[in-house]
């Protein structure tokens, strides 16, 4: 906060923090504030992941975080690698965000902005099932298939039929996703008649 210059930081509330993995946290968790550690890929995802195991065994608050969308340095992760993130979170019990991407609601190539080349996106229905699906103990080959599937009829129906306590979990296991826009993906969830 001691970048913010003239403003009054009475009227700042933070509710949570994210780092990096990388990052050294030990000084956040005495902040009695919700921490979010972004997670990389390969080898060090699992230990990233059992780090922040260890560190809710140990009563912090925290959970992980992975990014879903490409960035210059981050390419796009297709279905094996999101499903094996989700599978990897849900074995360890922890909850976790999603981020950089989920623009839509169901998966398919899209253009990121107007004109652009579209390009592979994740689908936010897809991964609300995906979790559904790995908290029921579906392997990585079921998840990619859940990922990976364009129907929208069939990923509304299955939503549809999930129960008061399915959503529950997959809530609690999923707890929030960061997207560009504040529209992204509501609209097309209202036009499905989710919303």
């Amino acid at each position: 906060l001691g970048g913010l210059g003239g403003v009054d930081r009475s009227v700042v509330d933070v509710v949570g923090l994210e780092v990096g993995a990388a990052m050294e946290r030990t000084a956040l968790f005495g902040q009695d504030r919700p921490l979010t550690i972004e997670v990389g890929r390969g080898g060090d995802q699992d230990i990233a992941l059992d780090d922040i195991a260890t560190d809710r065994r140990a009563g912090r608050l925290v959970q992980a975080k992975f990014r879903t969308g490409p960035t210059p340095a981050w390419p796009w992760p297709d279905e094996t690698e999101l499903a094996a993130f989700l599978r990897a979170a849900v074995n360890r019990g922890l909850p976790f965000k999603l981020t950089g991407g989920l623009h839509h609601a169901v998966r398919g190539d899209h253009p990121s902005v107007a004109g652009a080349v579209a390009q592979p996106q994740h689908g936010l229905l897809n991964v609300l099932l995906a979790v559904h699906r790995a908290l029921g103990g579906d392997d990585t080959v079921g998840l990619s298939s859940i990922l990976a599937e364009p129907d929208p009829k069939a990923l509304v129906a299955a939503v549809r039929a999930l129960t008061e306590a399915e959503v529950a979990d997959v809530r609690s296991a999923f707890t929030a996703y960061g997207c560009c826009g504040v529209t992204d993906p509501i609209t097309e969830l209202a036009d499905l008649g989710l919303l």
